[in-house]
């Protein structure tokens, strides 16, 4: 933490922190992935105007092994490339 190492006022800290939110990285989220993959598929095939694709087993489990340094936002760039740029309904 920035405050012990001497990085971050502990008085401006303690100011701020009302509520503090520990969200896991999306890595260590195992079954919202796939959730978050379909929601997404959905949400930007409607913005485009397009069917929305399914994922495969395969891409499911590709998904889910995925160490995903960007978290949510990699994830969501990823299902909105692949809404625009896979031919195919099933994506795989």
């Amino acid at each position: 933490m920035r405050v012990t190492e001497g990085r971050f006022r502990p008085d401006l800290y303690h100011r701020l922190a009302v509520v503090i939110l520990e969200i896991p990285l999306l890595c260590e989220r195992g079954e919202d992935i796939e959730l978050l993959a379909q929601h997404f598929l959905r949400q930007y095939a409607e913005a485009h105007g397009l069917l929305p694709k399914r994922l495969s087993r395969d891409t499911e489990a590709w998904l889910q092994g995925h160490g995903w340094p960007g978290n949510v936002r990699e994830l969501s760039h990823l299902m909105e490339r692949v809404t625009l740029l896979c031919p195919e309904a099933i994506v795989s």
